[in-house]
């Protein structure tokens, strides 16, 4: 049982220099050996999260044996309900998503969360992306540690302290500590993917080569240094291509991108979309990608996965999040708070020496045949023509906010005010998007 304490202590010194240390905490036995490991260590802003996936009727009960089992190991609690968005993924990957979301929303920079992924989660993983057909990266399994985007362009730590450890290790920790978890009835059924391979599929391969998880694990460890040596690589070649923060996203230079060979430019891909936190593209869709590198300058493909999206725009590649079709009705605005516009979007205002009078205001959208003259011009012309000028990106174009006062448009996001706006002493708007 010590080994097992070992593999905290380790990492005990990142935990206290953290803001604050959340443990993802479901009640069963990984989660609940983690927590009580944490819990010896006595750290000062340790939180028990509890992610309510509003899938089983025993949801409840799991969530007040969690809120009990915290309170008695001293640890503050949270338990947070989420609603599963499917389009198209399995329940496991949804399931997944949600979660991780949840995470994030609550974190911050400098903050650590730790998840009680063990040797078995490890085995299962590999199993399940070599059937699949995934390359090395997904045959990597998950890593011991890896950066979360929690908002705003800033990271946190995920750590898996577990990972060198079997169920089997745990649950003899957790039995000689007399500790007491949940089981989840939907673990039994093997309609599910995962659950099919750790119940009927592993212990066929443990009954033949008893250290099988154990050494399925391994190889993933092995696996995961080969692909970190790779990486190496394609930070060079990421460099290289002229990395660029965009209004939303990510972009990097065509032009080198495509001076690169068809297999480094895939790995490149698959570099960029983990810097970015994004799921992994499949070989389809690094097919289509590789059919969007060569379409025309006036095309506009997409290629969508999970959360995230590449677009191609003025000899840029851009790595995105998934924009939806998003509320387009009119918002009032008073400019001395910030405005939400949803999907990460905001509108403020700040003093400036030239600007648009502060007051109240009303935001609308482009519903076409819109005019203006912004300030510098000489003449009015179409939005339209306008917003191809200052090479606003196309997908942005129906989302960037108007300005209105009464019917008179006054302002276009921070592109421009218009000229009969401008005053001494007014404010400059800015239109941020606050994502990873």
């Amino acid at each position: 049982m010590a080994e097992i304490f070992q593999a905290l202590r380790s990492c005990a010194p990142q935990l206290r220099e953290a803001n604050q240390v959340l443990v993802g905490f479901s009640g069963g036995l990984d989660s609940t050996v983690l927590l009580h490991q944490l819990a010896q260590l006595q750290l000062p802003k340790l939180t028990a999260v509890h992610i309510d996936h509003q899938l089983s009727a025993e949801a409840k009960t799991w969530g007040e044996h969690c809120r009990q089992v915290s309170a008695a190991l001293g640890v503050a609690y949270k338990q947070i309900a989420v609603e599963l968005s499917r389009e198209g993924r399995g329940l496991e990957a949804a399931a997944r998503d949600a979660r991780y979301c949840a995470f994030a929303s609550i974190m911050h920079k400098g903050d650590v969360l730790l998840t009680a992924h063990h040797a078995g989660d490890q085995a299962e993983t590999l199993l399940f992306r070599l059937v699949r057909g995934a390359g090395l990266k997904g045959l990597a399994g998950v890593p011991k540690q890896r950066n979360l985007c929690v908002g705003g362009g800033a990271t946190a730590q995920l750590l898996r302290p577990l990972l060198g450890y079997t169920r089997e290790e745990l649950r003899n920790y957790a039995q000689s500590c007399r500790l007491s978890w949940v089981e989840d009835e939907s673990n039994q059924q093997t309609d599910y993917d995962r659950n099919y391979l750790r119940n009927d599929v592993m212990p066929l391969l443990q009954s033949r080569w008893p250290q099988a998880q154990r050494q399925l694990a391994k190889a993933a460890g092995l696996l995961a240094e080969n692909q970190s040596l790779l990486d190496e690589y394609a930070a060079e070649d990421y460099a290289n291509a002229s990395p660029r923060r965009e209004r939303v996203g990510e972009s990097l230079c065509l032009h080198q991108l495509e001076s690169y060979s068809a297999s480094r430019q895939k790995h490149l891909l698959r570099y960029w979309v983990g810097l970015r936190y994004h799921l992994l593209p499949s070989q389809q869709h690094l097919l289509e990608i590789e059919k969007l590198l060569a379409a025309a300058d006036d095309a506009a493909p997409e290629v969508c996965w999970g959360e995230c999206s590449v677009r191609r725009f003025k000899q840029r590649l851009y790595l995105l999040p998934r924009l939806v079709t998003h509320n387009a009705q009119p918002l009032p605005w008073c400019s001395q708070a910030p405005l939400t516009l949803g999907q990460g979007f905001t509108l403020t205002a700040q003093s400036a020496e030239t600007g648009l009078a502060a007051g109240d205001y009303t935001v609308r959208y482009r519903r076409g045949g819109e005019r203006c003259r912004p300030e510098n011009r000489a003449k009015s012309q179409m939005l339209k023509k306008l917003l191809l000028e200052y090479k606003l990106e196309p997908w942005l174009r129906d989302r960037i906010p108007l300005i209105y006062c009464g019917e008179e448009l006054v302002a276009v996001g921070d592109l421009w005010i218009c000229a009969s706006q401008v005053q001494e002493g007014g404010i400059r708007l800015n239109w941020l998007w606050q994502g990873c």
